[in-house]
């Protein structure tokens, strides 16, 4: 005999796919809009039909939904109304009723300003294909691709191919892989992270169909499912996301140290040829240590040649470059007498960077900017400034390095001017400013030249990085499974450690709140001396030299004071893990101390917390 199940219990099968998804987990589901379901979805018999009326029902259910999902989506995506370009595979399925519309069609509803719908399809379903456009009333959006379907570089290289000529770009396209065979899904996937263009899918469950014996029972019918529409659930693929914000915050992070042949490096990894080929004449132009003056504005010159003569760029990164492309043109010309006649290579009308010099206002503009220009100053401005941001040494022991470096220089005049409190300087433009008016007696003032035009500012891509952070009393914590990315503490609202960002200067809170700020600096540790040190200053009225003295007296109190830093940590690691635990991802402690008796006081924040 056949497995017999009751209409209550496929009511309850019912209910739990759609929590989470429909609907919220204490909203309440209707018997009603359950038997709909299970009549349209589920039951084969003659004697039982959907009703006009419940299928009305179920398909303004289905359209609120729908609309739910794009507003859950929202905060990932940005702004929704920008998305102006979709690209999507066309389906072998067949679509029958509004409910079972395709994946881009759900997309039509989300994205109000779709413009163009770029379809893959193979060979196979070219028919269905035009079949489709024939009849769709959309066939003026879409433009459709034939794929073999086979490899994976056919495809990627034809969606490449969009990217190349301006069609589809981060800021105005969506990916959908929803229908997609693995090596779209892998095409898809591979130029997300590239381009850094957002990808979604939509996930829906399927359950049994059934055959009806009676009114209330019902038995399965095997091999036979049926798509729950008003399950589907859209997902903004975070995985991509989290490879492509991985690559350029590291991009970034170079381009801030004047590190351009590593940054050429990442963007020929990712496929990015116009731009490995930018990063790789900047290299070039600012390998400045050993050149001299002239020959440093030659190499400008030779270099700026061959960025103004390939041909490759993308409007996209033609756009992203314009700036700093303009300015390297601009030292070309300030080095040079007479511009318009030794630089013939340039057309100063018509150019795509935005340099044009064909009014007699625009010439007497950049004649007066090359009289104000004092090209052996800036050249060795630039020598200090690359010396400093490359450098892997902390600010305060950069002052004995930077000073032999610069002591060949002719133009080095410490003996003339005093550079006071400089090691007080935490910032390395900071430090580069104060430096360089100390040397040559030059007071930088933002509308200079010197600090008009930051090149590592100007290039950085636009990415909402994702790191460890802490400023404003707020711990900021990366994980890819989390909403939006990551999980902020604000440990002034947290009742057991409010007490340490409200009382800064009590002994056992300086060695925490120094690890929590060492955090923006990359260090992730204090040592132990250093927690030593902190846990006693303060205590009383007694320096610390006194404490050293009072031998054991001064041990007991450290090692009280030690405890009470570390339960204080204690209390931290367990906010961060039930944070953590809501988000349903489990994790070890955030901040590692020693729990032996070695007197090894060191604290620092665990490697599964830092990218």
């Amino acid at each position: 005999m056949e497995d017999i199940i009751t209409k209550k219990e496929i009511r309850e099968k019912i209910r739990k796919i759609l929590i989470g998804t429909l609907f919220e987990k204490d909203e309440k589901i209707t018997d009603g809009l359950l038997d709909a379901i299970i009549k349209y979805y589920l039951i084969d018999g003659k004697n039982i039909e959907i009703t006009n009326n419940e299928k009305k029902f179920l398909e303004e259910k289905y359209l609120d939904h729908i609309k739910k999902e794009g507003n859950k989506i929202a905060d990932n995506i940005g702004e929704i109304e920008e998305i102006t370009t979709l690209v999507s595979a066309f389906s072998y399925s067949n679509k029958n009723n509004l409910m079972e519309e395709f994946p881009f069609e759900k997309d039509l509803r989300i994205f109000p300003n779709i413009k163009k719908i770029y379809l893959l399809y193979t060979n196979e379903i070219r028919n269905k294909y035009s079949e489709y456009i024939k009849k769709s009333g959309i066939s003026d959006k879409i433009e459709g691709i034939e794929i073999d379907g086979k490899t994976v570089n056919d495809v990627y290289q034809k969606i490449k191919r969009l990217v190349l000529e301006g069609k589809i770009t981060k800021k105005n396209t969506i990916l959908d892989i929803t229908l997609g065979m693995k090596t779209i899904s892998i095409a898809f996937y591979r130029i997300s992270v590239e381009r850094q263009i957002k990808a979604i899918n939509w996930n829906e469950k399927f359950l049994n169909k059934y055959e009806i014996i009676n009114d209330d029972q019902f038995t399965e019918r095997k091999g036979f499912t049926s798509r729950i529409s008003l399950s589907t659930k859209l997902n903004v693929m975070r995985e991509p996301i989290i490879e492509s914000l991985g690559i350029y915050s590291k991009i970034n992070d170079n381009i801030r140290k004047g590190n351009y042949e590593v940054v050429s490096d990442f963007y020929k990894i990712i496929g990015i040829d116009d731009m490995a080929f930018f990063y790789r004449k900047l290299d070039n132009i600012f390998d400045i240590e050993e050149k001299k003056c002239d020959e440093f504005y030659k190499n400008v010159e030779k270099n700026i040649i061959d960025i103004y003569q390939y041909k490759q760029f993308t409007d996209e990164n033609i756009e992203k470059i314009r700036n700093t492309v303009q300015f390297l043109l601009k030292l070309t010309i300030y080095s040079k007498k007479n511009f318009f006649e030794e630089m013939k290579w340039f057309d100063f009308i018509n150019n795509k960077y935005g340099i044009k010099l064909k009014t007699e206002e625009e010439i007497c503009s950049i004649e007066d900017e090359i009289d104000e220009f004092d090209k052996e100053k800036y050249y060795e401005y630039l020598k200090v400034k690359y010396r400093i941001i490359r450098t892997k040494e902390k600010i305060s022991e950069l002052m004995y390095d930077i000073e032999a470096f610069l002591h060949s220089s002719k133009k080095y005049i410490a003996e003339e001017n005093e550079i006071s409190n400089i090691e007080e300087i935490e910032d390395r433009r900071g430090f580069l400013i104060k430096l360089f008016e100390g040397l040559y007696g030059y007071s930088i003032q933002d509308n200079d030249i010197f600090e008009s035009f930051a090149i590592e500012k100007e290039l950085l891509e636009e990415i909402e990085e994702l790191k460890l952070e802490y400023k404003a009393e707020k711990l900021i914590i990366p994980n890819s499974n989390l909403e939006n990315y990551k999980l902020i503490i604000n440990l002034r609202n947290e009742k057991n450690l409010k007490k340490i960002v409200r009382n800064t200067e009590t002994y056992i809170h300086k060695p925490i709140l120094e690890l929590l700020e060492s955090i923006n600096e990359k260090k992730f540790y204090v040592s132990s001396n250093e927690v030593e040190r902190l846990v006693t200053v303060g205590d009383e009225n007694k320096s610390f030299e006194d404490k050293k003295e009072e031998k054991t007296e001064a041990r007991e109190r450290i090692a009280s004071q030690i405890t009470k830093m570390r339960k204080l940590i204690d209390e931290i690691n367990k906010v961060v893990k039930s944070k953590m635990s809501e988000g349903g991802i489990e994790v070890g402690d955030f901040i590692i101390y020693s729990k032996g008796k070695n007197k090894d006081y060191s604290i620092h924040i665990s490697e599964e917390f830092i990218i």
